[in-house]
């Protein structure tokens, strides 16, 4: 029930989510449908309007051209006034026309007769400074009157002629005039569409205007907003132009835009070509501009990265030139825009782009990216980001009556914009001009306010007041701050923050008492400020109770003066200072005040003392940039001053301001370029000067705090879910308290898989990823499961061998580890039965004797003289399970193998490479003295055979050593000498060591191994010489001597000596003595005799049924000689031995049957046992006959800790 209700509820949700998408299908459909809608609505409004347009042209057009025809007489003009006074104001009034007075001038000229100041009427409508807005006045009023006076048109046209003229042969006036051109050139345009002028006429004078204003601006381009204006206002009918925009308006609904026919088409492609030929040169030059900035600032870009600072003229340059690019790029645009055609591609250059690719990527602050605290972000942790830029909004909270008096005025607020504006650095670039003047700051926000006013809604008082705004704008914007006044501002500082203290003591006298306490307290009280829920309550506190001007000052001073032990409240102090900026901004200026100037007077005097009060005032500051309360650029210059100093107290306190806000610098866009100079030159610094290595240690930590190096990302390698969790069982899970539940997990995996199979057993043999004091569980659960499997076990150790193997042979340091861990997996498997007491000795004897070299002179690459970590796996392998060789042969061969191994290491100490030179007045001192052999080898070596042979005589010499390996090789000669004769071991010798006969039953058992010095090919000394008890016996060889001979045997037999053999050997001999004198003591009697092979055949070819043949041999002389000799059947003889052969013949089946009976038999027997043992196996069994079978645990591994707790083995 259940199950259906959760079906129909997935099922109502699916429906609802189908709605939902449908319904925001629908509703997105609706509103691309309403946007096409009123676009179609804007196409045919834009058309409406264009044609129209047309028609008021085309009917004014026809009205002027009809106008000589419909002239007035002379008795019109009788009727009119013809005053002077009157006609000279109206031709005044033409020289300030304005749109505004367009209806009194026209009510004003039909009662005027103008004929004798025609010329006047010309010249000033010629020389009158219209606006763009002002031309369509100006065109009416030559449109009144071209239609009453004749003279009219013919001198407004020699009149602009003469302008254009004087123009064109002086070509600066283009861009002097450039305002009076731009409107002439609309003027005549204008009145040419119009019908004034006739088109021959008015088309000539544009088309010669516009060719004098190409040819002369083709490569500055510095009037190419005329020519815009031109295409704007003109262009339609002048040069057949269509905005694109308005084609791809039309084109979008299949629209036809009406083009304007005044003007044939013929005459406008003469003015478009002229324009296309324009835009071609502005295109060219805006790539060439672009290819030229990015050039700049890419130099700009190298010098911030080399000196970290920029200079003043470099950077008002490419300010310059920014400038102009974006003024020609917006130019552009629009121009292409009006004449139909594509802006140009500006490709990124090439010398640009690798220089994005080498630079810092600083993240994007405001971005919520996964990866947002990365090595790159400003930020360590979501944490401190919200502690230094989550503040305490006090203007929420406190009402504005209690911080008015004390809020930021106009000016603060600018300089904190401009503190932000720096740091983040989103506006200007980092080789941009510097930050402005506090005068051109004053003139931007005044321009700014005037001219959101709305003049129109002034009273007269306010347009006074805005005008001598206005007045005041233009005196204050050109003034710039002088050199001067910069020099003097940090004095000026330094006399603000000095006052602070006097003006304090100034305002303590008009507070009362009770404030006076409460601010003492509140004072006393910041010490336990520790956390930011403290500081926020602190903050809005101050701001309710006690925000005054003194007490402002007295937080100020308060929060300057925490002592210099208690760095810890310096990130809370800055808080409250940074929180209470919103309200109270004269405690962070002045707290800043205070912290520059104690920072400039430390670095004035420099003494080396109070580095306390030092570092306090540089982790200040650190923490104050931090929260944007100084700039960025204030705090480089202080660790700039500290670089150049570069004294003690100057490096401390470097160090401990980069440990402060170091990452924040040079993650910050607006500051990393010249951070990251800083940093590299206080590390070049530490490179080239001697100086202490505790401040050298600081440089780094400091380096590593702001910069820390890259490191590559860990990519792990992808693998099977099966692979994961066998790696977890045994690299994770597995310990000496999970060793059986381990078991079981590994017991239950698929087996039979053979991928899975594999992984298992490559795992199972990976002693080095798993925690080295794990080894022995790893060993643990291998004896578990060859209880199970087999084959596990023997693999295992295959695989740890053959590492061993390896390692030796590559000899790398990297691989160090996991030797010993190799090594220290071995020993364990031996401590679980896994292998044999021989494989521990040989893997011994590999250690001290593969790739040797005994000529100091001839280096091995496998072992070389500084190369100690043969040693190390000798003593863990000893360590591991050397207390197992206490007894029986393997004491004996641990006994040899110690003496071997102290010849090595004493050849170890007596290379060169451990010789320290000896002066001539230590040649009598030991030789221990005059060595550098480390004294942790020798501590670990006797750590090492101490617990296993307690009485053992370190040797004290090379020499000693030496000697103590001479004697065991002579002993064991000795013994070989008994086992063979020297005949027999020369011819063996010389026939290339082939197989040696055993020689006695006294041997049972012959190792070889051969020891050479430095000569091989191969730079191995091999030594094997192992008799009846396992010891080993080493000749060296000199292959300089060609009758140097090694003489070694082996025997595959080996005999473990004890009581019960000599027992058994005693009852043995006597019984062999028994049968022996048995023996003696019976008659033998010969019944038949041998009859040679050529004398049987020739009797069997002559045999016949009723008789036998015998040989009869006789001698005659010293010569036998057979005869032979019939006997029949019937003779008793003859009987007897038929009878005889018969029944030897039967005997022979009988006991030919009762051996196959038992063959067969055995057989069986061995099959039941085989299928009995396969369903109840037990443990292998112990093959080492010198130990006694160990304790097996009923189930799982065996816990060697338990079995060997006593500390001993008893038979």
């Amino acid at each position: 029930m259940l199950f259906k209700l959760c079906m129909n509820m997935d099922e109502n949700q699916s429906k609802d989510n189908v709605r939902n998408g449908e319904e925001d299908g629908v509703s997105g459909s609706i509103e691309e449908e309403e946007e096409t809608n009123k676009e179609k609505e804007q196409a045919l409004q834009l058309i409406k309007e264009i044609g129209e347009k047309n028609e008021k042209k085309i009917n004014f057009r026809i009205t002027n051209q009809q106008a000589p025809s419909k002239r007035p007489d002379e008795s019109f003009f009788r009727k009119l006034d013809s005053s002077l006074k009157k006609n000279t104001s109206f031709v005044k009034k033409l020289g300030k026309l304005t749109e505004q007075q367009r209806t009194a001038l026209t009510n004003e000229f039909q009662s005027l007769n103008l004929t004798r100041y025609m010329q006047e009427v010309v010249s000033t409508l010629i020389d009158a400074k219209l606006k763009m807005s002002d031309v369509s006045c100006a065109v009416q009023i030559c449109s009144l009157v071209h239609q009453r006076y004749q003279d009219f048109t013919t001198q407004l046209f020699q009149a602009f002629k003469r302008v254009c003229q004087s123009r064109v042969e002086d070509k600066s006036l283009f861009v002097n005039q450039i305002s009076k051109v731009r409107t002439d050139l609309r003027f005549i345009a204008e009145i040419t569409v119009g019908g004034i002028l006739t088109d021959k006429e008015g088309l000539t004078l544009i088309h010669n205007q516009l060719c004098a204003v190409l040819a002369s601006d083709r490569d500055r381009l510095e009037i190419l907003s005329l020519i815009i204006s031109f295409c704007k206002h003109n262009g339609e009918d002048i040069a057949g132009l269509l905005p694109r925009k308005n084609r791809l308006l039309a084109d979008k609904f299949g629209m036809e835009i009406p083009k304007s026919d005044i003007i044939s088409p013929e005459k406008q492609k003469i003015f478009h070509n002229l324009l296309i030929d324009y835009w071609n040169s502005v295109r060219d030059h805006v790539v060439s501009m672009h290819k030229e900035l990015r050039q700049t600032e890419y130099r700009n870009r190298q010098i911030l990265q080399t000196k970290g600072e920029l200079h003043e003229e470099r950077s008002r340059v490419f300010a310059e030139k920014q400038a102009a690019y974006e003024k020609l790029q917006l130019n552009c645009n629009i121009l292409a825009d009006l004449l139909d055609t594509d802006v140009p591609d500006l490709p990124e250059s090439e010398i640009t782009h690798a220089d994005h690719e080498s630079s810092i990527n600083i993240c994007d602050q405001t971005g919520h990216s996964p990866d947002m605290f990365s090595e790159q972000s400003v930020w360590e942790d979501e944490d401190q980001k919200s502690f230094y830029t989550n503040m305490l909004d006090l203007k929420a909270i406190v009402p504005a009556i209690l911080y008015k008096d004390s809020g930021p005025k106009h000016k603060n607020e600018h300089k904190s914009d401009r503190r932000r504006h720096d740091n983040t650095g989103t506006a200007t670039k980092p080789m941009g001009p510097k930050l402005k003047g506090k005068g051109e700051i004053a003139a931007e926000e005044m321009d700014r306010d005037l001219t959101d006013l709305e003049i129109a809604e002034l009273d007269q008082e306010e347009l006074v007041a805005v005008q001598e705004a206005a007045e005041a704008r233009i005196a204050v914007s050109p003034h710039e701050p002088s050199k001067d006044d910069n020099v003097e501002s940090d004095d000026d500082g330094d006399k603000d923050a000095l006052s602070l203290e006097d003006d304090t003591e100034e305002d303590d006298i008009n507070i009362g008492t009770s404030t006076k306490i409460l601010m003492d307290n509140f004072i006393a009280s910041l010490k336990n400020c520790v956390n930011r829920e403290l500081v926020d309550r602190a903050s809005q506190d101050f701001c309710m109770n006690m925000n005054s001007k003194s007490n402002r000052k007295k937080l100020a001073r308060a929060l300057f003066n925490v002592h210099r032990s208690r760095l810890d409240l310096l990130p809370f102090y800055a808080r409250l200072a940074a929180t209470l900026y919103s309200c109270v901004p004269d405690v962070a200026d002045h707290l800043t005040l205070m912290l520059l100037r104690d920072f400039r007077f430390h670095v004035r005097k420099k003494d080396q003392i109070h580095i306390e009060s030092k570092v306090k005032t540089v982790r200040f500051i650190g923490e104050m940039t931090k929260f944007d309360m100084i700039t960025t650029s204030d705090t480089l210059n202080c660790l700039k001053m500290l670089i150049l100093e570069f004294s003690p107290h100057a490096i401390e306190m470097a160090c401990a301001l980069l440990e402060t806000c170091g990452r924040f610098l040079l993650r910050n866009k607006a500051s990393h370029l010249r951070a990251r100079v800083l940093l590299e030159q206080l590390v070049r610094k530490r490179v080239a000067k001697a100086i202490d290595q505790r401040y050298a240690t600081m440089i780094d930590n400091a380096r590593y705090t702001c910069d820390p190096p890259k490191s590559d990302t860990v990519v792990y390698k992808p693998r099977p879910p099966i692979h994961e969790y066998i790696r977890k069982l045994l690299f994770r899970d597995l310990s000496k308290s999970t060793v059986e539940k381990v078991l079981r997990q590994m017991r239950k995996l698929p087996w039979s898989n053979p991928e899975v199979y594999n992984y298992i057993l490559k795992c199972l043999g990976q002693s080095w990823s798993i925690k080295f004091n794990n080894v022995h569980c790893l060993a643990s659960l291998v004896a578990g499961l060859v209880s199970y499997r087999d084959d596990v076990g023997h693999i295992v150790v295959d695989d740890v061998l053959e590492d061993i193997r390896v390692g030796m042979e590559i000899n790398h340091p990297r691989y160090n580890q996991r030797r010993v861990s190799s090594v220290k997996f071995l020993g364990e498997l031996y401590n679980y039965r896994m292998l044999e007491s021989s494989v521990i000795f040989n893997v011994l004897y590999s250690f001290i004797t593969f790739g040797v070299s005994y000529d100091p002179s001839r280096i091995s690459l496998f072992d070389p003289p500084e190369h100690l970590l043969r040693i190390r796996l000798v003593c863990v392998l000893l360590e591991t399970c050397g207390q197992y060789f206490d007894r029986g042969s393997s004491k004996r061969r641990l006994d040899y193998f110690i003496a071997y191994f102290q010849r090595y290491i004493w050849l170890k100490r007596s290379l060169p490479y451990w010789s320290l030179p000896v002066s001539s007045d230590d040649e009598n001192s030991d030789s221990e003295n005059t060595s550098r052999f480390p004294i942790e080898v020798d501590y670990l070596v006797q750590d090492t055979l101490e617990p296993l042979r307690p009485k053992l005589q370190f040797a004290a010499s090379f020499q000693e050593a030496a000697n103590s390996v001479a004697g065991v090789e002579k002993e064991m000669f000795a013994k070989i000498e008994k086992v063979v004769t020297s005949d027999k071991i020369h011819h063996q010798t010389v026939e290339n060591l082939s197989t040696i006969p055993e020689g006695s039953s006294q041997v049972d058992h012959v190792e070889d191994e051969n020891s050479s010095q430095s000569g091989s090919s191969d730079n191995e000394d091999k030594f094997d010489e192992e008799i009846d008890t396992g010891e080993m016996v080493t000749g060296e060889i000199d292959e300089n001597d060609p009758d140097s001979e090694v003489y070694t045997t082996r025997s595959q037999v080996r005999r473990a000596h004890c009581v019960e053999d000599d027992d058994f050997q005693k009852a043995l001999d006597a019984i062999m003595s028994e049968s022996i004198q048995s023996r003696k003591q019976t008659v033998v009697v010969q019944h038949d005799m041998t009859v040679p092979v050529s004398v049987k055949k020739a009797m069997s070819k002559e045999q016949e049924a009723d008789s036998m043949k015998f040989a009869l041999l006789t001698k005659k002389g010293n010569k036998p000689t057979l005869r032979p000799l019939k006997i029949p059947v019937s003779e008793h003889f003859a009987a007897g031995l038929r009878d005889r052969t018969q029944a030897e013949e039967r005997r022979k089946q009988e006991l030919k049957q009762i051996t196959l009976s038992i063959n067969e038999r055995q057989v069986e027997e061995e099959q039941n046992q085989f299928d009995t043992s396969y369903h109840t196996r037990q443990p292998p069994a112990n093959l080492n006959r010198e130990r006694r079978p160990k304790y097996q645990p009923p189930k799982g591994a065996p816990n060697a800790d338990l079995i060997f707790s006593s500390g001993g083995r008893r038979r």
